[in-house]
Order: structure tokens, then sequence, then C-alpha cells
């Protein structure tokens, strides 16, 4: 585990967009796994920016969601999230955009590794020490691709709600489980305000535990973890 502290989250958005940078310009095709939410919206614009200046640049670059939540007929909540934060403002091509879905998840991790597997994936933490769809206490760590069940007794599902006002639940997500995430060649986690204070210190001292499944990502062999000022301030 490599762990980096910076100023600000601007500082950590460009840090980790130029990791992701150096990866997408190599002679080759890359394959990159990112999230949705509202951490690595930075991130995006420094890519978007690159993206439509050099589009020659990237076209082999191929992308990969790691995880989705379909509530009644609205798209996925993860790729509408991409698509609006990178997918369309960077005008990435349908083709080089690989979604993981209710349909195709247990075909997921075969696909992937058929297309060369994945050479980087930018993911975030949640102050439930969730990464990916994995969330606290519903989380298998064995599973590699898998369904994760939506429970009225975890504490997640009141917030999963208030996401979804007005729309009945589905039984589960889909998501890569921390067997796929092994495969990865490196992960990069970035972390960012003082929310997300506690969540780091838990992920860095506790004992692996479904009760905080982030504590599991420091199994992986390249881990780069990305942290701004307030985030790392208990560290």
């Amino acid at each position: 585990m490599k762990k980096i502290i910076v100023d600000s989250y601007k500082e950590m958005s460009e840090l980790a967009a130029s990791i992701l940078l150096s990866e997408m310009t190599k002679d080759k095709r890359t394959n990159i796994s990112i999230t949705a939410g509202a951490t690595p919206k930075g991130v995006y614009k420094i890519l978007t920016k690159w993206y439509l200046k050099y589009p020659e640049s990237f076209i082999d670059t191929y992308f990969y969601s790691f995880d989705e939540v379909e509530v009644g007929s609205l798209p996925g909540a993860t790729i509408t999230d991409l698509n609006e934060s990178f997918y369309k403002p960077a005008k990435i091509p349908r083709k080089r955009i690989n979604s993981l879905t209710y349909a195709n998840y247990q075909e997921y991790d075969q696909l992937i590794k058929e297309d060369g597997g994945l050479d980087i994936m930018m993911l975030g933490l949640g102050q439930d020490g969730h990464f990916c769809g994995n969330m606290p206490y519903g989380t298998d760590l064995r599973q590699f691709t898998y369904k994760l069940p939506i429970k009225e007794e975890y504490p997640w599902y009141r917030a999963l709600q208030e996401l979804f006002p007005g729309q009945d639940l589905p039984e589960y997500f889909v998501t890569m489980g921390m067997r796929s995430l092994m495969k990865v060649k490196h992960l990069i986690l970035i972390v960012n305000g003082k929310a997300k204070a506690e969540a780091v210190k838990k992920m860095l001292t506790l004992d692996v535990t479904n009760e905080f499944p982030a504590t599991a990502l420091l199994q992986h062999p390249n881990l780069t973890i990305i942290l701004d000022q307030e985030a790392a301030q208990i560290v």
C-alpha cells in the first residue's frame, strides 16, 4: 500500500488524473474501471479536458463500471452518473464503454478476462466503509462479481430509500467483489473531506470485516490511497 496525502481536493484530483492519464497514453489497449459519485468529479473534469483536446490519444482506452443498482424502469444509477459526469462531456464512444448490469453480472468477470483484464481502477470510500457496491454487513468478501441483497435490516437501507424517493427498491445490487478487485493491476482509492476522516482511520486500523468492507482493500498488492489533508487528519 502507498498512501499519499495532499493539501486539497484539487491536488487529489490532479494527482489521480495524472496517474490515470499515464496509463491511458501507453501504446497498448488500456482497460480502466471508474467510480460514480461526488468524489471523482474533479478528476473527470481534468480527463474531459484532455479527451476533448487530444481524442486520438485515447482510442485504445476502454471503460468498465464496477457496480449497479437498477430501480424500477429507471436506467442504472451508476451508468447514469458516469454518463453525466464523464462519458457524455468527454464524448467517449459507446463502443468503449462496458457497463455492469443485472443482465450480465454473471459473465462480467469472464468478459473482462477476455478483454485482457483491468489495468487500473479508481474507487472511492463510503463513510460507512463501503467500496463499489460492497456494503456493510451484506458483503461477502470471498466473491467475484455477485449480487448483494438489499434488506431493511441493514443500516444503509434508509439512505438508499432516500436516494430513490417514491420508488420500490430492487432486491439486490450487482457489484464486483473483492476477488474481482484482486485481479486489477492497480487500485487507486481517492478520499477527501473531514467527513471521511473516521472512515479512513477505520479502514487502516481495523481487522478485515464485512462490517466495514473497505478493510479488505489493504490486501491488494498494488493499492495507492490518495487523501486530502481533511480526510487524513486523524490517520
